[in-house]
């Protein structure tokens, strides 16, 4: 019972997303996060140091009873529904929370002491999310790198110590948007480890790391292509492919074939 996703992430372990603003990484994390709840039965802390706790509950309402998300308000008894369909052979219906800190503010020590006061409540996570790493606190006094660098390894420790999971994201540098690319035909530049931002070192202490890699013309066609950085459990470099419904907010792994088609279609259409 370690493993939240078989085969994959394990408790005491760090995972991350690395794209573009706007390229689907607060996505990545929601769906990972709802998916070890319903599918896994997991409990699952989200923590936003961006976006307000009801904009990231709306994403989580979408996702869940497949409504769009302009329609939630319309729509809320669907919505409503969908919870209680999901939660009526639960015991414990508290399966997620969402919590806001304040961009720059949180440090480890702080997700810390919010832990403490959730174990007060009998309310022991699985996974963390966090959404995302850049707005956590530096520590004083040391370069931003080093900073960065020491985040990542103290998330981890923290990781280890608590016996949860943790899922988070980070941007890249500003070579990235030249890096994902293409060259000759769709698909061949992608987001790697030497493109993070303020710090290279961020990816030693990561278990697994996923690129976004999504060009404007990828973007309006609801596709993109997702490039495995690192892996310490499993095979590593290589590239696999998404489509996102961005009524819902749901993203879902498609087949390569899939994405050509998709991509070809849209080319039709954009001719």
């Amino acid at each position: 019972d370690n493993a939240l996703i078989g085969g994959g992430p394990h408790r005491g372990e760090i995972y991350s997303w690395i794209g573009l603003s706007g390229s689907g990484k607060s996505l990545a994390l929601v769906g990972a996060a709802l998916k070890n709840v319903m599918q896994l039965g997991k409990k699952v802390l989200y923590v936003s140091l961006e976006m307000d706790q009801d904009s990231i509950a709306e994403r989580f309402d979408a996702q869940l009873s497949n409504v769009e998300i302009n329609s939630l308000q319309e729509k809320k008894e669907l919505v409503r529904l969908a919870f209680e369909e999901f939660g009526k052979d639960k015991k414990d219906k508290r399966m997620l929370i969402i919590k806001q800190f304040p961009a720059g503010a949180m440090t480890v020590n702080t997700l810390r002491a919010y832990m403490q006061q959730l174990y007060m409540t009998e309310f022991k996570p699985d996974l963390v999310v966090i959404d995302y790493i850049g707005e956590m606190q530096d520590y004083p006094g040391i370069p931003t790198y080093e900073s960065r660098y020491r985040i990542v390894r103290d998330l981890r420790g923290f990781a280890t110590e608590e016996g949860v999971c943790i899922f988070t994201a980070m941007q890249p540098n500003k070579d990235a948007r030249e890096a994902q690319k293409k060259d000759s035909g769709l698909g061949d530049g992608v987001i790697d480890d030497t493109n993070l931002a303020d710090s290279y070192g961020q990816i030693r202490p990561l278990d697994g790391c996923w690129s976004i890699n999504q060009m404007q013309a990828e973007k309006e066609a609801g596709i993109a292509r997702i490039f495995v950085i690192k892996h310490r459990h499993g095979r590593s470099r290589f590239t696999c492919y998404a489509q996102f419904d961005m009524n819902t907010l749901q993203m879902k792994q498609i087949s390569e074939i899939k994405y050509n088609e998709i991509w070809r279609k849209y080319s039709f259409q954009k001719k």
